[in-house]
């Protein structure tokens, strides 16, 4: 049997950043880090439950930016993607244009 009185309790501790995204007033939450031969940023918009994580293997790489970038992207043209989930609670997603719909569907796309 263990002997209790000598069991170490580790504490660990997630810190998140949390912050506005200036330009579109969202509310983000992320965090950002590295282990030896990688640097990476997570941004999750909670409400809009997006979540971008970008990982770099060089240390002179900015991540953070990249990760924003997509976060910009998003919001210029995510009004022409629904997402939908099937019976399955496995996501597909249509995306719509002025003159053309593309849809995938498990890889496949019809025009």
């Amino acid at each position: 049997m263990p002997n209790h009185s000598e069991t170490a309790i580790l504490k660990v501790y997630v810190i998140l950043r949390t912050r506005r995204q200036a330009k579109y007033g969202k509310q983000l939450v992320g965090h950002s880090g590295g282990y030896p031969g990688f640097v990476g940023r997570t941004w999750s918009r909670i409400d809009d439950r997006i979540t971008v994580s970008v990982l770099a293997n060089a240390y002179d790489t900015a991540p953070g930016i990249v990760a924003n970038s997509i976060l910009g992207i998003i919001d210029q043209f995510g009004e022409l993607m629904k997402y939908e989930v099937d019976a399955k609670n496995k996501p597909s997603a249509m995306y719509r244009s002025g003159a053309k719909n593309y849809i995938s569907s498990d890889g496949n796309i019809k025009v």
